[in-house]
């Protein structure tokens, strides 16, 4: 079978001995006294005390992204043949072809045309026996490695096989789903039939039943630490190179040396799947674990030196058998850009699967893509138009003479000429803007945050600035960049190991000590995984890790919280995709805070509503109505977020009115015939903003406040469910697309997360006016004077009072001060 061990397999239990089955009481045949019925062992038995789930769980999800069985065979066979082909055809091309007659071809006058049986020949007769290329100690060295590394991989094959032959039969036994409902199946469903399947099979022994926070986490064990990683500072590699600034270093080959080197072979920290060696977990080992770590990585980087050779020739070989056709098919296609991995390791939430990740950085690439495409340097579009000019008068000439006689083709170069210029001028078309672009960066970039998550706070009002794109660029990348950094990854990589990550070995001991913890049922995890507010969040408790004077930290300090509140916005995500967690106290408790903000800015809302009606009965003037709206909205989170969630399919005719939202800057403001203020739009983009059957997570407080539309609400943090029933349960739902009248609300909110714009919005705000979310340890009751409500203010630990007001059952918040900047973020 697999490695999935069941515990009768380690005698600890019995299997059932043969027994006699009592006399039926129908029978088609007689039935002998002395025959003796075996019976059959219990198919459940199968998958009951699961000894290695974290794998278990893990080829589950991948059997279920992956379609099944006879996809998962068909993939892999496939690639064995793909590399056989490769490597066959590329000793063929070295051994076999004849270069000199293919280019020179025939001598003596023999004007016969050439063959390819005349330039194609596999034996040593033509070159003679010394110069024989088959006979190369070389060439027998390189055939001998790649077929070492081809039986590994038919060894793997097998392997992985047998363990997916057994995931078959538990999702046929045990979930009850055949591979032709995959296609129809998600996630999420076949999370919650694991789930229920802890009751009958008792997959876990550990605990009484699990959730899907303890898959998550099982599956993603490893990932949550590269992800800490990268949010802390550690990774990716910087070099500063001249002339080109601070350039990072990120490819597929410096990930597999990274897995390798912390999580899979024996000199990783990991004494197995689940539980991190002892000696990490203790600071006295911290010196001998680092002269460990530093000698375990020279002998990485010098055995990556070694193989750079053959895997930079496999890189070159696969590069040109796939982009050559794809240049030659569309010459654009390696202009077009691609998240780095890089940016997919940032931009990731803890506990997030990687289909979870892929569909946002799915939506994010239009505007991604948008963005990139408004910053045109005048030199280069001046130049790439002339040259575009040229190289077209080439092309159309002998395109049309072509058409005239087709044996202009034959002549020698003309279509070479016809090609190049054909590219050139592809290439120059991506140097010219289009002439009906709209130069609106900042909102760009706050639709590229919708979907992103978190950017870096420095960004922030900057989008229109060079500078900025150029490090967006590092997330963005061209795909010839792309294809180049893995070019020369094989070279570089080595570098990287030996100059850049040996050095800071000990850094990488001080985070597994001071980022694992053990939890009961799982083993030890990343602290950061468990997304804990109070202890990890933005304003968290925490004081894992030394300070960089006694540990020699040179990045981020481990005593800070996490950038860009990524606790909280991992939070968020998780609760949008797993709508029935039930996250602990301390997240309870941020999640109502999260609500009780938006609360009071939408009650703020009305009351800048109100002072808005009575301005109107006393304006006559249509334009001067819009321009009050827009400086009465503008200053509230709640409508700020709310205006990033455009659509940019929307921008064309949603930027013209968003010029003291989003100012137009740089080179877009010469075309720009925009107003500097609000239009009508921003009137029309409230008005889409109404409850739905079930509260979101600031439509209790809209409801009551904005008028209503047939579109429904499209926010996804559904915090309180039948909130007259259950104060203090959350029950988030899942995301509900609204249609009506107002297609420009519709389309532009139903894909947006709102909650997590809203996050980001009061995480800058914070950072603006120097509050904080409140450390959740102590709060001082602070009785208002109003009425209506009764407020408690968190109090922070620096003793600076928070934001948040924790409203009573039944009562509204009053509206917030706009004018005191610790009454909002």
């Amino acid at each position: 079978m697999s490695q999935y061990m069941r515990m009768d397999s380690i005698g600890l239990y019995q299997a059932d001995e043969p027994r006699r089955s009592p006399p039926p009481t129908f029978c088609s045949q007689p039935f002998q006294p002395d025959q003796v019925i075996v019976t059959a062992k219990d198919r459940s038995s199968r998958w009951q005390h699961i000894n290695n789930l974290d794998e278990f769980f893990f080829h589950v999800y991948e059997y279920h992204q992956r379609q099944g069985l006879s996809c998962i065979v068909l993939s892999d066979v496939l690639e064995l043949i793909q590399y056989i082909f490769v490597v066959s055809f590329s000793t063929a091309l070295i051994g076999c072809v004849d270069y000199k007659l293919l280019f020179q071809g025939r001598q003596g006058g023999n004007s016969t045309k050439l063959s390819l049986s005349d330039v194609v020949d596999c034996s040593c007769e033509r070159y003679g026996s010394d110069n024989c290329v088959w006979r190369s100690a070389w060439l027998a060295v390189v055939l001998v490695i790649a077929a070492t590394f081809w039986l590994h991989r038919l060894v793997r094959f097998f392997y992985r096989l047998s363990i997916f032959a057994d995931i078959r039969s538990f999702y046929s036994t045990a979930l009850h789903v055949d591979d032709c409902m995959l296609k129809n199946l998600t996630w999420y469903e076949v999370q919650e039939k694991l789930c229920d399947m802890q009751s009958p099979y008792r997959l876990c022994v550990q605990k009484s039943h699990l959730t899907c926070l303890d898959i998550y986490q099982r599956i993603l064990r490893r990932k949550n630490f590269l992800v800490a990683m990268f949010n802390k500072g550690l990774l990716p590699p910087k070099f500063r190179v001249p002339f080109f600034g601070e350039l990072t270093f990120m490819t597929l080959g410096l990930k597999f040396n990274l897995d390798l080197l912390f999580f899979w072979g024996p000199w990783s920290p990991w004494e197995n799947y689940w539980k991190l060696k002892p000696d990490y977990k203790r600071r006295e080992r911290r010196q001998m674990l680092t002269d460990h770590l530093k000698s375990v990585i020279l002998w990485f980087g010098v055995v990556n030196l070694l193989l750079s050779p053959l895997v930079f020739a496999w890189q070159v070989l696969y590069s040109i058998f796939t982009y050559v056709e794809l240049i030659r098919r569309e010459p654009s296609a390696l202009g077009a850009r691609k998240w780095s991995l890089y940016g997919r390791y940032y931009f990731r939430n803890y506990n997030e699967l990687d289909h979870e990740l892929e569909n946002r950085l799915c939506c994010a690439y239009k505007p991604a893509s948008l963005y990139m495409q408004m910053f045109v340097s005048n030199t280069l579009e001046i130049v790439a138009k002339n040259v575009a000019f040229v190289a077209a008068a080439f092309f159309s000439v002998f395109f049309m003479l072509s058409l005239y006689d087709e044996d202009v083709l034959h002549v020698q170069n003309v279509l070479h000429i016809l090609t190049a210029s054909g590219v050139v001028i592809v290439i120059c078309h991506t140097f010219i803007q289009d002439e009906n672009a709209i130069f609106c960066p900042e909102a760009m970039m706050n639709a590229v945050l919708a979907y992103v998550h978190c950017l870096p706070n420095s960004w922030r009002g900057q989008a229109h600035q060079a500078w900025v794109r150029r490090e967006f660029s590092r997330f963005y990348q061209y795909r010839a960049t792309f294809v180049l950094e893995e070019l020369l990854g094989p070279l570089l990589c080595p570098l990287a190991l030996l100059f850049w990550l040996r050095p800071c070995a000990g850094e990488f001991v001080d985070f597994f000590r001071n980022f694992t913890i053990e939890v009961a049922g799982l083993g030890d995890v990343c602290s950061l995984a468990q997304m804990d507010v109070r202890e990890q969040g933005t304003n968290g408790t925490s004081n894992n890790g030394q300070s960089s004077a006694r540990t020699g930290l040179r990045r981020q300090s481990f005593d800070g919280p996490l950038v860009n509140g990524k606790i909280e916005l991992s939070v968020l995500n998780f609760l949008n995709q797993n709508p029935d967690w039930q996250p602990p106290e301390a997240d309870l408790e941020f999640l109502r805070s999260l609500r009780e903000q938006a609360d009071r800015d939408a009650m703020q809302i009305e009351h800048q509503q109100q002072q808005q009606q009575q301005q109107q009965q006393q304006q006559q003037q249509q334009q001067q109505q819009f321009a009050n709206d827009g400086r009465m909205l503008s200053s509230n989170p709640l409508t700020q977020s709310y205006f990033a969630c455009l659509n940019p399919n929307l921008l064309a005719s949603g930027c013209a009115g968003m010029g003291q939202q989003y100012p137009l800057r740089g080179a877009g403001v010469r075309r720009s015939v925009a107003p500097q203020t609000y239009s009508s739009a921003g009137q029309s983009f409230f008005n889409g903003i109404t409850g739905s059957a079930t509260s979101s997570l600031f439509a209790s407080a809209s409801q009551s406040l904005l008028p209503t539309t047939t579109t429904e609400s499209t926010a996804i943090g559904h915090l309180y469910n039948q909130q007259q029933q259950q104060q203090q349960i959350v029950t988030p739902a899942l995301v509900t697309s609204g249609t009506g009248s107002n297609s420009l609300i519709s389309s532009a909110l139903a894909p947006v997360n709102f909650d997590i714009l809203y996050l980001n919005e009061l995480h800058q705000r914070r950072r603006q006016a120097g509050g904080n979310y409140g450390s959740f340890q102590q709060y001082v009751p602070m009785f208002s004077t109003s009425t209506t409500a009764t407020s408690t203010r968190w109090t922070s630990s620096s003793g600076r009072r928070g934001v948040f007001n924790i409203i009573n059952s039944g009562t509204q918040p009053p509206p917030a001060d706009s004018s005191n900047p610790h009454t909002m973020l």
